[in-house]
C-alpha cells in the first residue's frame, strides 16, 4: 500500500513542480525558444522597414486606401502627346528589312551510282569552273568502257570488209555489163546478116551450108547475149548486197562508237567538278558514301554578285517600280550603304503573308554581303505634295494589317486645380479634424503640426506656401526638390515626410520645368492644354518617308491626333497633354484629376 501511495503522490509532486513558473527547468526547456522568437519577430521589423518596396503597401496602409477610395478617390489621366494633321509634301520611303541571295546556288548531284573516293573541298573553300570536287569510285564503269571499246573496233573491221564486198560487186557488174554490151553488138550483127543470108539463099546466091552456117552463129551470138544478161543480174544482185551489208556494219559501227562515247562519258561522271565561280557553302556527304543520281553531295553559291530579296506589302507597293532606287544597310554601321535600283519585283504574292518579293542585284566583288545576312532596304518611290500627313507614330494596326486607325483628341475644359491644403481637408461633409480619435493613422498622427502644415495637395501647381520653382521668363527654368506619395500623386509637400493618406514615406518629386499650357509643337504651334478625351478613328494611309504618312481619307486638316501614348487606349479614355522625349517616353506626367463629389476636397 505504502508503495501505492508513494507512486501516485509523484506524479501530484512533479506536476506541483512544474507548474511554478520560477523553476529553473522552465527556464532551460523555453527560454532559447522565447528569446529566438523575440529574435526573429526584431529582425523582421527591421527588414520589413528597410527593405518594403515604397510602391507596395502595408495592411494598414492597404485599409486606409481602401477607405478613402471607398469615399470616393478619382482616376488619373493618361500622358499622350498630340500633334495637329497638317497638309505638306510626302516623299515615299520605305524602309524593309531584306535578305541577301546568292546569285546563283548550285547543287552538286551525282549522275551514277558510285562510292564516293574523295571530296578535296570543305565548306567556304573557293572554286573555280572545272576544278575538281568529287571523285566516285569507276571500276565498274571503265570495264564497261572496255567492252564496248573493243566492240566498236570489231564493227570498225565489218565495216572494212563490207565496204571490199562492195567494191567487188561494182567491178563484176561493171564487167557483166561490158560483157553484155558485146554480146548484144555480136547478136544485132548476125540479126542482120541472117536476114541478108536468107535472101541470097533464096535468089541461088549462096549455097545451103553457107546459109545453115550463118543461122548458127546468129544462134551463138544470141546465147551469148542471154548469158551476158544473166551475169548482169547476178553482178546486180551482189552488188545489192553488198551496199545493204555495208550499210549495216556502218550502222552496227555508229552504235558501238555511241556506246563507247555514252561509256566514256559516264566514266567522266565519276570525276564530279565545279561549274560555276563561287564558294562551297555546305559539304553533305562525306567520303565513303554509297551516292546515287539526285543525292546532294555539296552546295555551291556565286557571290560575286548577291540579290537582295525584300518582302513588301502588297498594300504599299504603290509607287513602287522597277528602277526605283535603293539604298541597302549592312548591320555593321562601319560599312558604308551600298546605292543601287530596283531590278525586278515578283508577280505573284505571298496568299499567307500577302508580301511581294522586290529584288535587287548589286556587285559584292569583296563578299562584304554573305548569303543569309539581314539588311535594312529604303526604297524611294513616288513624292506627293499638298497631302494631309500624320507622324508615323499614331498609326495603329487594329483587326487586319488593311484596317489602320488613330486616335483624335478632344479638347476638354479641365486644366488645373487650386492647391489643396493637408491641414484643412475634409471627408465628405466632416472633417478630418472631426474624425474618431480613437483610431487615429498612426503614420500621420506621428507627424507634429508645423510638419503638417508644411504639406499641400495640388492637382497641378504648388500652393501659395510653397517655394516658387519657376525661373522668370526668358530664363532656364530651376527645378526644385518636392515630395510626393507614389499611391497618391495628388500629395505634394516641399518637406520630406509620409503620406497623411496612407502613411507611405514621400519620394522625391522634380517640379515640372514647364507648366502645362505652354505646350508647343516642334514647330513652335501653340497646342492644346488640359484634359481631354480620345475617340478613335478608322484611317486610310498613302505613303510614308518615315517622317510623315499620308492620310487619304478619315482625317481633317487641323485635328489633333494622338502621336505618342496611344498604345493601350480606350474609346473615351480621359488624357492629359504632355511632351514626350526621344527615347519615347513622356518627359512630365499629367496633373491629378479634380476631385469627385464626395471625395477630399480642399478649402479655403
Amino acid at each position: 500500500m505504502n508503495d501505492e501511495i508513494g507512486k501516485n503522490e509523484n506524479p501530484q509532486t512533479t506536476a506541483s513542480s512544474n507548474s511554478n513558473p520560477k523553476h529553473p527547468s522552465v527556464y532551460r526547456k523555453y527560454g532559447p525558444s522565447l528569446l529566438l522568437l523575440i529574435i526573429v519577430f526584431m529582425l523582421s521589423v527591421f527588414v520589413v522597414k528597410k527593405f518594403k518596396n515604397p510602391m507596395r503597401m502595408t495592411l494598414l496602409e492597404s485599409g486606409a486606401s481602401m477607405d478613402m477610395e471607398s469615399m470616393g478617390g478619382q482616376t488619373g489621366y493618361l500622358p499622350v502627346e498630340i500633334v495637329r494633321a497638317d497638309r505638306g509634301t510626302v516623299k515615299a520611303t520605305l524602309a524593309y528589312s531584306g535578305t541577301v541571295v546568292p546569285y546563283t546556288e548550285q547543287l552538286i548531284n551525282p549522275r551514277v551510282t558510285g562510292k564516293i573516293l574523295d571530296i578535296p573541298v570543305y565548306p567556304g573553300d573557293p572554286v573555280k569552273p572545272g576544278q575538281l570536287l568529287v571523285r566516285l569510285d569507276s571500276d565498274e564503269l571503265s570495264s564497261q568502257l572496255q567492252e564496248t571499246r573493243f566492240e566498236a573496233k570489231s564493227t570498225q573491221e565489218e565495216t572494212l570488209k563490207s565496204d571490199q564486198e562492195l567494191e567487188a560487186a561494182k567491178a563484176k557488174k561493171t564487167g557483166a555489163d561490158a560483157e553484155l554490151k558485146i554480146a548484144a553488138a555480136d547478136l544485132k550483127y548476125w540479126q542482120e546478116e541472117i536476114k541478108r543470108q536468107k535472101t541470097l539463099y533464096t535468089h541461088g546466091a549462096i549455097s545451103r551450108d553457107e546459109y545453115e552456117m550463118s543461122q548458127s552463129r546468129y544462134t551463138a551470138a544470141k546465147a551469148s547475149r542471154d548469158k551476158a544478161q544473166a551475169m548482169v543480174r547476178e553482178a546486180g544482185s551482189m552488188l545489192q548486197a553488198a551496199r545493204l551489208n555495208q550499210s549495216i556494219s556502218r550502222d552496227k559501227a555508229q552504235q558501238a562508237q555511241s556506246r563507247e562515247k555514252t561509256s566514256k562519258i559516264i566514266q567522266d561522271y565519276t570525276s564530279i567538278r565545279s561549274p560555276i565561280k563561287g564558294y562551297v557553302s555546305e559539304r553533305l556527304i562525306s567520303p565513303g558514301t554509297l551516292v546515287e543520281p539526285g543525292m546532294t553531295i555539296l552546295k555551291l553559291v556565286e557571290t560575286d554578285r548577291v540579290r537582295i530579296q525584300a518582302n513588301l506589302p502588297a498594300s504599299q507597293l504603290e509607287g513602287v517600280k522597277v528602277g526605283n532606287p535603293v539604298r541597302i544597310h549592312l548591320r555593321d554601321k562601319s560599312i558604308p550603304p551600298v546605292a543601287a535600283s530596283i531590278s525586278s519585283i515578283f508577280p505573284s504574292a505571298d496568299p499567307l503573308a500577302r508580301t511581294v518579293v522586290v529584288e535587287t542585284i548589286i556587285p559584292n566583288p569583296q563578299n562584304v554581303f554573305k548569303p543569309g545576312d539581314f539588311v535594312s532596304v529604303e526604297i524611294t518611290g513616288e513624292t506627293r505634295e499638298d497631302v494631309i500627313r500624320v507622324p508615323p507614330t499614331a498609326l495603329y494596326q487594329m483587326g487586319s494589317e488593311d484596317s489602320s486607325y488613330l486616335w483624335v483628341y478632344q479638347p476638354g475644359t479641365e486644366t488645373s486645380e487650386e492647391p489643396m491644403k493637408m491641414d484643412s481637408m475634409d471627408m465628405g461633409s466632416s472633417k478630418m479634424e472631426d474624425m474618431d480619435s480613437s483610431q487615429p493613422n498612426p503614420a500621420a498622427s506621428s507627424k507634429p503640426d508645423s510638419e503638417m502644415a508644411g504639406m499641400n495637395h495640388s492637382t497641378h501647381q504648388p500652393s501659395s506656401k510653397t517655394p516658387e520653382t519657376m525661373s522668370k521668363p526668358g530664363k532656364s527654368p530651376i527645378a526644385k526638390v518636392l515630395y510626393t506619395c507614389l499611391m497618391h500623386p495628388e500629395v505634394i509637400s516641399d518637406k520630406p515626410g509620409n503620406c497623411p493618406l496612407c502613411g507611405m514615406t514621400l519620394v522625391k518629386k522634380e517640379t515640372p520645368p514647364m507648366p502645362m499650357a505652354e505646350m508647343k509643337s516642334s514647330e513652335g504651334e501653340k497646342l492644346p492644354s488640359g484634359a481631354g478625351s480620345v475617340i478613335l478613328r478608322r484611317v486610310t494611309p498613302g505613303i510614308s518617308d518615315g517622317t510623315f504618312v499620308e492620310i487619304r481619307e478619315g482625317l481633317e486638316e487641323g485635328e489633333f491626333i494622338i502621336s505618342r501614348g496611344g498604345a493601350n487606349l480606350q474609346e473615351g479614355d480621359k488624357v492629359f497633354p504632355v511632351p514626350y522625349g526621344k527615347n519615347g517616353e513622356p518627359v512630365k506626367f499629367p496633373p491629378p484629376p479634380p476631385m469627385k463629389p464626395g471625395s477630399m476636397h480642399h478649402s479655403n
